[in-house]
């Protein structure tokens, strides 16, 4: 008896988790596409909003993760190519600061 193999008690646990990790990854690379479709930028905020997941739920998901990254390092080499005088999105100046000596 000694020598039989006891099977996982957990084992459905795991399954459970393996698909919901699955069905994340597919949730996010669905939600790329479909912000890409609409010729918007993939950000952490745009995706929020298209999958419903939170960007938390995201990088704790390996394969969403590294999805999202790919995504973001494509963004950040397209902006330095671009270079700062031709980016579409205009440079924000702090305003004034109207705190003075009397």
């Amino acid at each position: 008896m000694a020598d039989q193999m006891v099977s996982d008690p957990y084992a459905h646990l795991r399954a459970s988790a393996s698909e919901r990790a699955k069905h994340t990854v597919a949730r996010t690379e669905n939600g790329i596409h479909a912000i890409r479709a609409r010729g918007e930028t993939v950000t952490a905020r745009s995706l929020e909003r298209e999958t419903g997941l939170t960007f938390k739920s995201i990088q704790r998901n390996v394969g969403a993760y590294e999805l999202y990254k790919a995504v973001a390092k494509e963004r950040s080499e397209v902006d330095r190519s671009v270079g700062p005088d031709a980016r579409d999105t205009p440079v924000r100046t702090a305003p004034s600061s109207r705190c003075g000596t009397r």
